[in-house]
């Protein structure tokens, strides 16, 4: 069995709407790991089936679900959408910190389905191009791998759902080493496989 990938993607947070938040979660561009993931071989079927955005990829700590994923250009976006405030404590503190731009990377779970080798000038292979994968689910995470992958549209409402204000400008921030390490992207294979079987356990694919 092939074992599932995670990528993260750095981003800028924001709203579109009430309870909303709009990201770019995939995108072309060479991850930390040297990696590509191209936007047409994202197949969505097992997604579709069951659109549920987690926190740091865990099972156990649903806060969304997506209302629209697709791929425009070369990047897969998503709109997703937060419960009404007090359905969920844990996913009413994800979605402040979103809304507070403290938040701002997403992660994508996937399983390689055709992938190519990325050469260096030397040939030797430092990276790989993947051809077509198929999504799991994708997190709103902390640690940043891609940096051209955003959270877009930073326009937060106010609780009467008339007024809005921007604030989409705040600079990235380097991460420390630590971090860097964090980010490499594949879990150990036992937490990679637990999740894929509590995925797969929860939503078998067609």
């Amino acid at each position: 069995m092939t074992d599932p990938v995670q990528k993260q993607f750095a981003a800028e947070t924001k709203a579109v709407g009430n309870r909303r938040v709009k990201a770019v979660v995939s995108t072309e561009n060479v991850d930390r790991d040297r990696d590509i993931i191209r936007a047409a071989g994202i197949d969505l079927s097992f997604f579709k089936t069951s659109p549920t955005v987690l926190f740091n990829h865990d099972p156990n700590f649903p806060i969304a679900r997506a209302v629209e994923i697709g791929v425009e250009g070369n990047k897969l976006v998503s709109t997703f959408e937060f419960p009404p405030e007090g359905t969920s404590a844990k996913a009413d503190e994800i979605y402040g910190l979103v809304k507070a731009g403290i938040l701002n990377s997403t992660s994508i779970g996937f399983i390689p389905r055709s992938w190519e080798p990325i050469r260096g000038a030397e040939g030797h292979t430092v990276g790989r191009e993947y051809k077509a994968v198929e999504l799991l689910e994708f997190s709103v995470v902390s640690v940043p791998s891609n940096r051209q992958a955003q959270v877009i549209e930073r326009a937060f409402r106010k609780e009467n759902g008339l007024d809005e204000e921007g604030n989409g400008d705040a600079a990235p921030v380097e991460p420390s080493d630590e971090e860097k390490v964090r980010a490499k992207g594949r879990l150990p294979l036992s937490r990679a496989r637990l999740n894929l079987a509590k995925l797969r356990g929860q939503h078998p694919a067609h």
